[in-house]
């Protein structure tokens, strides 16, 4: 039962430690680069394809390409 529970031990330590990410292969991305923290909440997409986010961020602005949006 000790061999058997070292086994899992290592298994489990070299399995974990060995793990390597992958470059997710994005069709599209935008971010908002504010100064602050920005916290994404929840997302949604509609039937035309449109994504809806919902979050909040904590800089006096934000600028997603020609949008900014001020923190009151």
């Amino acid at each position: 039962m000790k061999n058997l529970t070292i086994f899992f031990f290592f298994l489990f330590i070299f399995t974990n430690y060995h793990v390597n990410a992958q470059t997710p292969n994005w069709l599209w991305a935008k971010g908002s680069g504010g100064a602050n923290d920005e916290c994404m909440l929840n997302s949604s997409i509609d039937a035309n394809g449109n994504v809806y986010i919902l979050g909040n961020f904590e800089s006096p602005f934000i600028t997603f390409g020609n949008i900014t949006l001020t923190n009151a």
